[in-house]
């Protein structure tokens, strides 16, 4: 058992490794794909031996059954539920490569909080793991203040904000907040190294911009106080002063920077200026807009939501044309950004109602555990700030593969440091049935299986993938190469389909230049055939639908077969009818419609955008453009003075068609 618990305990380290991992130009999202496959392989191994640990001779393991164990379970249920009664079971069970983060890789967190809450024991074990996630995080964090230094550096690309090895600056940001809680922690245990970890926890938070960490930081510094107030003994009256003092400090600096937001000096604090200085304008605006639209998908379905990272289906569903209104990048949300609205929309009621419930029981069981002195009041006070502060940062992003890995962790530190002296001095062995050498066997064969058909075989697509990619512009064979990756069985298959189409719609011109027709026209057809299969798979993802009408709209103007554009048309209505409101969808079916002469129903259409985008640009001169083309020249003229009265801004395209009727006004000092 003792050999058991040796190996489980470096299987653990191993796993705070994770957040380090990056394999550029092996995988298609090199910052999150690796990371998943290898934490998902590691838990199998925990499983794998925690099994035959639990089914074996003179066995003292038991699984932790603390309150906080009920409510992982429950959470996990409530995923489970909503998966399966969801929108797309599939896309909430495996997620995409750019997340990865469906019902199966979720699973593999609460198995790992089941495990480490139900192996370790004691207040020096969980310490000594602490320190070890301590100096891994601290790695992390010194890649970033690296890209700082040299912009360029692991795939930053000149960046402002960094993300180090997570690939995104708001997941850097949310792992500082561990990193300072926890050398904080440890701090106070005497551990003065630890105070490293919290320094470059803070450079983390402020490094990455992200401005939820420093709300998140704040809401955790004002809890910590309040929480050390309640638990500290009355003979720490002094300590008790000196938090007033820090506390009043605080609000006192916060209050100065506010008054000066506007200064060029609180303006180039990292993450901190920018927070002051926050308008409803932008993506703040767009947020907003996102979080009012989760409300609605919520009230649709109120009791198990959407499903997991069904977001975007509702969000399509409930599409406000005013979010053109901050460019393309922004009609696009496969998330709340925020995890509470968004569990909310995708769990429904059940969902979120366990989500916090992890907060809330986590936090009673410090406070409670510190009352009885089983527990440092350190702990109570830094373990109830990081769930604070993780939370309150989340009310602005989501959870992610590194913050899953350190919120079970320290969930699990919770649970087993809190468990009560009675049940820990009960532990004898328990009789049980033991599996022996077949049943051994058994396990570790099943888990392979696992560990195959959904780690191995992703990552084996999904580097294949790369080489499809890659022999595009290598001169190789294209066709077999991807139909190489479409033979290997992997969950994700999806994704695939859609880079291949994409490589396909970026492909067509450098063919036709080359007069390389021939060679274009099967992977034309091949492109669109696969997209039929996503489409009859996920028949509410309008992505594809898209994606798919471009190709054929391509492959029209190769082969000038009016199929094509028919079957376009088709494909846009049903994507018209998941998103109603879309304008990228209304532009493209009028544009379709055009080319196969339907030219009033075109007019119409791109009448009723107008409507609702009055002052978008794309939706002045699209209109203008197909009344032109419709022959209603006098109307197209009328309609660009309006624009031009009403200073409607267009880009390139759209001024070339307006400026040919109403030119546009030079500007006069």
């Amino acid at each position: 058992m003792v050999q058991r618990e040796r190996v489980l305990w470096w299987l653990t380290v191993a796993t705070f490794l994770v957040p380090l991992i990056v394999l550029p130009g092996h995988f298609i999202f090199p910052f999150i794909v690796p990371k998943a496959l290898v934490f998902r392989t590691l838990v199998l191994c925990q499983l794998g031996i925690f099994i035959v640990a639990y089914f074996s001779h003179q066995s003292k393991l038991r699984v932790n059954k603390s309150p906080l164990t009920m409510v992982v379970g429950l959470f996990g249920i409530s995923f489970l539920l909503s998966t399966f009664l969801g929108t797309d079971w599939h896309h909430s069970f495996w997620d995409n490569h750019e997340r990865m983060l469906g019902f199966f890789t979720v699973l593999h967190y609460l198995l790992y909080y089941v495990i480490l809450a139900s192996v370790f024991k004691g207040k020096e074990v969980w310490e000594r793991l602490l320190h070890y996630f301590l100096v891994a995080g601290s790695i992390v964090m010194t890649l970033g203040v690296l890209q700082v230094i040299s912009p360029n550096f692991l795939m930053n690309n000149g960046n402002v904000r960094v993300s180090a090895t997570l690939g995104n600056a708001i997941y850097l940001g949310a792992y500082g907040l561990f990193l300072f809680f926890g050398g904080l922690y440890l701090t106070t245990q005497g551990k003065k190294w630890a105070s490293v970890a919290s320094v470059l926890g803070v450079a983390g938070i402020l490094i990455s911009g992200t401005r939820g960490s420093v709300v998140g930081l704040l809401a955790g510094l004002g809890t910590m106080m309040v929480v050390y107030m309640v638990v500290l003994p009355a003979a720490q009256e002094k300590i008790k002063k000196l938090l007033w003092v820090a506390a009043l400090s605080l609000v006192a600096l916060g209050g100065v920077l506010f008054a000066f937001r506007t200064t060029e000096f609180v303006q180039k604090i990292p993450a901190v200026g920018s927070l002051l200085n926050t308008t409803l304008t932008g993506t703040a605006n767009t947020r907003l807009m996102a979080w009012s639209i989760a409300i609605d998908l919520w009230q649709e379905k109120p009791w198990f939501g959407w499903g997991p990272n069904n977001f975007f289906y509702g969000f399509n569903k409930y599409y406000n044309p005013d979010f053109l209104k901050f460019g393309w990048t922004e009609t696009w949300f496969d998330n709340a950004h925020n995890i509470v609205l968004n569990t909310l929309a995708t769990q429904g009621i059940l969902g979120v109602i366990s989500y916090l419930g992890l907060f809330v029981v986590a936090a009673f069981l410090l406070i409670r555990a510190s009352k009885r002195n089983q527990i440092s009041f350190h702990l109570a006070a830094i373990g109830c700030a990081f769930l604070v502060a993780h939370l309150v940062q989340n009310v602005f992003v989501f959870e992610n593969l590194t913050s899953y890995l350190y919120f079970m962790f320290f969930l699990a530190l919770v649970s087993a440091l809190t468990e009560p002296v009675e049940k820990k001095e009960s532990e004898a062995v328990v009789q049980r049935a033991e599996l022996g050498t077949g049943g051994n066997y058994v396990v570790g064969t099943a888990l392979f299986i696992i560990f195959f058909a959904t780690n191995w075989n992703a990552a084996r697509a999904n580097m294949s993938m790369i080489n499809t990619l890659e022999s595009a512009y290598s001169g190789g064979n294209l066709l077999a190469a991807y139909q190489k990756t479409a033979a290997i069985p992997s969950p994700h298959q999806v994704d695939n389909r859609l880079d291949f189409a994409r490589l396909i719609e970026r492909a067509v011109p450098v063919y036709t230049e080359a007069k390389r027709t021939t060679e274009l026209r099967p992977l034309l057809a091949l492109a669109i055939s696969e997209l039929d299969k996503s489409r009859a798979e996920h028949p509410f993802d309008i992505r594809v639908h898209i994606q798919q009408s471009q190709l054929l709209q391509l492959s029209f103007e190769i082969n000038r077969n009016i199929e094509d554009l028919l079957k376009a048309e088709e494909v846009l209505l049903q994507a018209k009818a998941q998103s109603p409101k879309r304008q990228q969808v209304d532009f493209m079916l009028a544009g379709v419609e055009l080319m196969i002469g339907k030219k009033q129903s075109a007019v119409d259409r791109l009448r009723l955008a107008l409507v609702d985008s009055p002052t978008i640009g794309e939706a002045w001169w699209r209109l203008i453009y197909t009344l032109q083309q419709n022959g209603n020249a006098a109307e197209a003229k009328q309609l660009a003075e309006e624009a031009r009265a009403k200073n409607i801004n267009f880009d390139s395209l759209g001024e070339s068609i307006v400026s040919t009727l109403v030119p546009k006004p030079s500007s006069t000092n």
